[in-house]
């Protein structure tokens, strides 16, 4: 592993774990806060947080399972008192300021991008699977999608809580 003199750390593979946490307040595994304050900066620079990429390229091998990212959040045992919430990832796009103006403001942008070779299944652009198992209690009911949409904002084109594009060879847009 090594830096350079702008902080960066580089590194072939690292693993950064700790196993034994112990503690008696809020905890965060790994943070970084990046703010931009000056600079030059215009409506052609891209500024990013956090930037991974993993990129099979070996003609002779093949692989499992590849990921761009694979998050993890479990919680196994508790007090005999009500925990809160436990969310897999939470994301938020925010725009605020009088001085803030973009040409599209997305809160999750997903992209399947099929350009070429064999898939021998399916192509999904976003599959959630809710698996309740027996054995637990729910109090209120479960909910495989919620949308909840409230625009203080008229928009002029109007505001739609779904929208289906379909192009080229879809024979169903919805099926139950």
């Amino acid at each position: 592993m090594a830096s350079d003199s702008g902080a960066r750390i580089y590194a072939e593979s690292a693993t950064l774990a700790n196993s034994g946490v112990v503690t008696a307040g809020d905890y965060t595994g790994l943070s970084g806060v990046w703010t931009i304050t000056g600079g030059d900066g215009d409506n052609t620079d891209t500024f990013i947080a956090t930037k991974s990429s993993m990129i099979f390229n070996d003609t002779g091998e093949s692989f499992g399972s590849i990921y761009g990212l694979l998050v993890h959040c479990e919680s196994t045992e508790t007090a005999d008192e009500e925990s809160t919430t436990i969310y897999g990832i939470k994301n938020t796009a925010k725009m605020a300021g009088t001085h803030s103006d973009v040409a599209n403001i997305y809160g999750s942008y997903l992209l399947t991008d099929f350009d070429g070779g064999t898939v021998d299944s399916r192509i999904y652009g976003l599959y959630c699977n809710v698996d309740v198992e027996s054995g637990g209690t729910i109090s209120d009911e479960v909910r495989g999608i919620q949308l909840v949409m409230d625009c203080d904002t008229d928009p002029s084109a109007g505001a739609k809580a779904f929208r289906c594009d379909l192009a080229q060879n879809v024979d169903v847009a919805w099926q139950h």
